[in-house]
C-alpha cells in the first residue's frame, strides 16, 4: 500500500534582516507595521485548515528589544552599536519577539525553526564551520532563554547550503535543501527566465521529493516558492493552481510537497496571497479527509 503523501510549509521569517544587502529593504521598512497582522492572518488560515508550518526565524528576532540584551554577557552580539541593534526608532524592523509569541500561541501547532542569527549566508567567503556553529549555538541559547524551546529545523539564508557539520554541532536535525530540478534548469542562462515564466503561466505541477537522511541530518527539498507578481504572470490564481497540482502529486506518489515563502511576501498582494492560502487549505483538507495527505512541520520529517 502506498504511504500517505505529506505537505510541508516553511516560512523564512526575517523582517528586515534578509533585505539589507539586496535592495529590497525599502518595502519591508515601509510596511513593517503591517507584518504582525499579516502573520496573524496567516496563522488564522493555518488553524482553520489544520496546517502546520515551520517558521524559520532569524535568531535576532527572538529578542524583545535592545534592552533585552543586558541579560547576556557583554560581547555576545556582534551588531552592538549598530542601527539594527540600538536605534530605538528602528527596533521594530530588527526585533520580532511578538511575532514568535503569536506563532507559538497558534492552536494548530507551529514549529519555530532557525534562519541563522543575523541572516548570515553560509556560503560567504572566509566563513568557517566553527564560526557558523557559534552563531547557530547563539540561536539555541536565545531560543531557550527567551521562549524555553529547542530549535530542531534550519533553513539556510539565500538557500546556500554549506557547513552542515555546524548544524549538527549546534543541535539541529532537519534542514531545507534546495535543488533546481525544474525542466528549464538546463536552459542557457539567457533564456532561463523565459522558461520560468512559461512554467508559471502553464501552472505546471511542481516537483515532489522524499526526505533524505545523510550523516545524521534529514533534508526536505523545497518544491515551490510562492511568488505572486501579476506583472510577470505570477497571478494568485495561477499560483494556487500550481500548488494544488503539487498537493495532488504528493498525494498520488506518497512523497513530500514543500512550499516555502517569506513572512513579508504577501505585502505585494495581500488579498491575493491570503486567497491562495485559503484555497490551498481547503484542498489540503479534502485530501486529508480521503487519507491521502498529511500536513507536517520540518521537525516531523521521517524517512521511513
Amino acid at each position: 500500500m502506498l504511504k500517505k503523501g505529506t505537505f510541508t510549509i516553511s516560512i523564512d521569517t526575517e523582517l528586515a534582516w534578509g533585505k539589507r544587502s539586496i535592495g529590497g529593504l525599502p518595502i519591508v521598512l515601509k510596511n513593517a507595521d503591517k507584518i504582525p497582522g499579516l502573520v496573524r492572518d496567516m496563522l488564522t488560515i493555518f488553524d482553520r485548515y489544520g496546517l502546520h508550518a515551520t517558521w524559520a526565524v532569524v535568531g535576532h528576532l527572538m529578542l524583545e528589544n535592545a534592552a533585552a540584551k543586558s541579560k547576556y554577557p557583554a560581547g555576545t552580539f556582534k551588531c552592538a552599536g549598530s542601527v539594527e541593534c540600538d536605534d530605538p526608532a528602528q527596533q521594530r524592523f530588527w526585533y520580532g519577539h511578538g511575532l514568535l509569541k503569536d506563532i507559538l500561541a497558534c492552536p494548530t501547532s507551529q514549529e519555530v525553526g532557525c534562519h541563522s542569527f543575523y541572516h548570515t549566508n553560509a556560503g560567504s567567503a572566509g566563513l568557517t564551520t566553527g564560526q557558523y556553529a557559534d552563531e547557530l549555538k547563539l540561536c539555541q541559547e536565545v531560543a531557550l532563554r527567551e521562549f524555553g524551546i529547542h530549535l530542531d529545523s534550519f533553513v539556510f539564508p539565500r538557500n546556500r547550503v554549506a557547513h552542515l557539520d555546524a548544524l549538527q554541532e549546534a543541535g539541529f536535525r532537519y534542514y531545507r535543501s534546495h535543488h533546481d530540478r525544474s525542466w528549464y534548469s538546463g536552459l542557457p542562462q539567457s533564456i532561463k527566465g523565459y522558461g520560468r515564466n512559461m512554467d508559471a503561466l502553464l501552472a505546471l505541477p511542481p516537483s515532489v521529493w522524499p526526505p533524505v537522511e545523510s550523516n545524521g541530518l534529514i533534508s526536505s527539498s523545497g518544491s515551490m516558492f510562492l511568488a505572486i507578481n501579476p506583472r510577470f504572470g505570477y497571478s494568485h490564481r495561477l499560483r494556487a493552481k500550481k500548488i494544488l497540482r503539487g498537493l495532488d502529486r504528493a498525494a498520488r506518489t506518497g512523497k513530500d510537497f514543500h512550499l516555502w515563502f517569506h513572512e513579508f511576501d504577501p505585502l505585494i498582494d495581500r488579498e491575493g496571497y491570503l486567497a491562495v492560502l485559503e484555497e490551498v487549505g481547503a484542498h489540503y483538507q479534502d485530501l486529508k479527509r480521503r487519507n491521502l495527505l498529511e500536513s507536517r512541520c520540518m521537525r516531523d520529517t521521517s524517512c521511513l
